[in-house]
């Protein structure tokens, strides 16, 4: 799945995952290379005072017709500013 690639590759735990939130209106599908797509934007927001370790979006390409994870891209939202 989407979050258990995100886990793997970022080495979230457990609590950083259940607090990750599926940006729904965030979510699209595209195609590329004649691959149809549909990105997955996960939100983490651990702490209301500060920025944490892990916090950021995860967006998480899945290919339509297989299921598998084609890429996964993650943005902290520190803009350089950290």
């Amino acid at each position: 799945t989407a979050r258990a690639a995100i886990k793997e590759r970022f080495g979230l735990t457990d609590d950083q995952l259940s607090m990750m939130k599926l940006e729904e209106d965030s979510c699209e599908w595209y195609i590329k290379n004649d691959r149809k797509l549909y990105s997955l934007y996960y939100w983490l927001w651990q702490s209301e005072s500060g920025w944490l370790e892990g916090n950021g979006v995860y967006i998480v390409d899945v290919n339509v017709e297989t299921g598998a994870v084609d890429e996964i891209f993650y943005d902290n939202g520190l803009l350089g500013n950290g």
